[in-house]
């Protein structure tokens, strides 16, 4: 049986794929850790993190006004071109359509 990660890694391929892009999961054995990305993608580089919660304040963004919601994450000292921009995969797939 697969785990939950697994899973997750799946759906984020087959999530991207019916958006247009071709992407499917890379099994561990096909790659070495850190030299392969957890789902194969056309143009983008993907990590998968799967976790049994994620921390309040990343997702304390709420939809206002029927936009949507968006959480910029800067470290301290960082550049601004290495911000992390986070949304749900819902308002991804809308925002492409």
């Amino acid at each position: 049986m697969d785990k939950t990660w697994k899973k997750f890694e799946r759906w984020v391929g087959e999530f991207l794929t019916e958006l247009g892009d071709t992407s499917a999961r890379v099994p561990i054995t096909g790659r070495t850790r850190g030299s392969a990305p957890d789902v194969t993608s056309e143009c983008l580089s993907i990590e998968c993190k799967y976790r049994k919660s994620i921390p309040g304040w990343i997702t304390v963004a709420s939809s206002r006004d029927g936009k949507t919601p968006v959480v910029f994450i800067k470290e301290n000292g960082a550049s601004f071109g290495d911000t992390l921009i986070v949304f749900r995969a819902k308002d991804f797939k809308e925002k492409l359509k």
